[in-house]
């Protein structure tokens, strides 16, 4: 007698978090693929830039100038030595900012180019913050200590002269070191109203005393800077700044500091 032995199977109807779960997925490949694919375009555009900031295939067709003093973007330009149509090359970027750094115009300098042949300069400009006097000829300087080309800010009349100590100065690198500006604006204050026939001051240089005699001199009083500025408009070499004192010879007039209980 044969027994049949009926084996059920029973198949187990799929889940339906699993369908979700390899859509997800698949989705997610999706996703990866597309961020690689972007990643790629980006650094075929850098690295097509490169070639061409080294290949020199674009030419100039616009420049830029960005500056903290307005009014100078030619000036950067021509120290820059860029001119429209020039071939664009790692090499050029580099020469510009070199010069640009050399002229002792500027404290930073950056130029940089893009795939349309836009140079862009961003430059720091040198601002004056006094004026010193060197074998008798004077300079700006800035508050760093370097002596600036005369031409940058063409209206630097109203500049204090700055005392400073001739070891402190370097005919190398054009620069003063270890650079303080005086107490200048200090001593623009506190003044007294008067006129006298009579006044001395002393040369720092040659520690010789002046003396002027019949001249006008009007000692102020409690005279603001900007108004101390606004007369001031004078060269630099007529000005003189003592350890006591400082004399201005502004026309006819000399605008004198004097400490408290000389009169």
């Amino acid at each position: 007698m044969k027994v049949l032995l009926t084996v059920e199977r029973r198949i187990k109807a799929p889940d339906k978090k699993s369908f979700s779960s390899a859509g997800v997925k698949r989705r997610g490949g999706r996703v990866k693929v597309l961020v690689l694919i972007f990643s790629v375009l980006i650094c075929m555009s850098l690295v097509a830039a490169k070639i061409i900031a080294y290949t020199g295939v674009t030419e100039i067709k616009k420049i830029e100038v960005k500056s903290n003093v307005k009014g100078i973007e030619d000036k950067v330009v021509r120290i820059a030595g860029f001119e429209r149509g020039m071939e664009i090359s790692s090499g050029l970027l580099k020469r510009a900012e070199n010069k640009l750094i050399e002229s002792r115009y500027f404290s930073t300098a950056t130029v940089s180019a893009d795939l349309r042949g836009r140079v862009k300069i961003t430059v720091v400009a040198r601002i004056p913050v006094g004026v010193v006097l060197v074998d008798g000829h004077a300079y700006q300087v800035d508050s760093e200590g370097v002596i600036l080309p005369e031409d940058l800010i063409v209206d630097w009349s109203y500049l204090p002269l700055v005392k400073y100590d001739e070891s402190m100065f370097s005919s190398k690198d054009k620069r003063f070191k270890n650079f303080v500006v005086g107490d200048f604006l200090r001593r623009a204050s506190g003044l007294s109203y008067g006129v006298v026939n009579r006044i001395e001051y002393v040369d720092l240089t040659s520690s010789i005393v002046h003396t002027f005699d019949d001249v006008d001199i009007l000692v102020c009083d409690e005279l603001e800077v900007k108004d101390f500025f606004r007369l001031a408009y004078i060269y630099p070499w007529m000005v003189d700044m003592g350890v006591d004192r400082i004399d201005i010879r502004f026309k006819d007039r000399i605008i004198v500091h004097r400490e408290e209980g000389e009169r």
